[in-house]
């Protein structure tokens, strides 16, 4: 009988894929109360990315800083944009 070894040997991309989720979720719950903003994580290999919108720069700096403490051992790749409260107000 054969063995096939992806069928036999348990996945660790399947936990860390699990672990992934559960570290965007705890990141994206950090940055809605420190910055009262909603901002998406997608974490892929080695790599976290932030998406959203910001009203500064000062702030696109304060959520990738949150992100470097939640995940240290993370690449950050900080694709927010800024954006000022007259832009969003009037883009509706």
């Amino acid at each position: 009988m054969l063995r096939c070894s992806e069928l036999t040997v348990e996945t660790p991309v399947e936990n860390r894929s699990r672990q992934e989720i559960e570290l965007a979720m705890q990141l994206e719950r950090r940055l809605q109360v420190r910055m009262l903003r909603s901002i998406r994580v997608h974490i892929r290999e080695t790599e976290l990315q932030l998406f959203g919108e910001v009203s500064c720069w000062h702030e696109k700096q304060q959520a990738q800083e949150t992100a470097r403490e939640v995940a240290p051992s993370y690449r950050i790749r900080n694709e927010l944009r800024i954006t000022s409260d007259h832009e969003r107000r009037y883009s509706r």
